[in-house]
């Protein structure tokens, strides 16, 4: 079953609700503006994630159904690793390098 309007109303409240980023952020090149922008796009329309030509078919896939079934988990997530430079979702940490921080 695809996400509900609420869990949709609760993932934008936490869009709206996006912390501040810190000094030294981890994604220095990712304005928040963007992040947040991006984020509420694809909350409204899912289809509208990209992966582009990053070659990361298998995590695009994977978070694709997130965003459908349970946004506000996406979101968080998203929120978290813009952050704090790591996200995790269940027992999936996600702690990308400087490598790809910086790309």
């Amino acid at each position: 079953m695809f996400a509900g309007e609420m869990r949709k109303t609760y993932a934008l409240s936490l869009i709206q609700n996006f912390p501040e980023l810190p000094k030294g952020r981890p994604f220095p090149r990712i304005s928040e503006a963007d992040i947040v922008t991006g984020l509420h796009d694809r909350v409204i329309d899912p289809t509208k994630q990209n992966q582009g030509t990053a070659g990361l078919c298998g995590p695009a896939a994977f978070f694709y159904c997130v965003l459908n079934y349970k946004p506000e988990l996406y979101v968080q997530y998203v929120i978290d690793l813009f952050t704090t430079g790591k996200a995790r979702i269940g027992s999936l940490e996600v702690k990308p390098g400087t490598g790809c921080r910086v790309y």
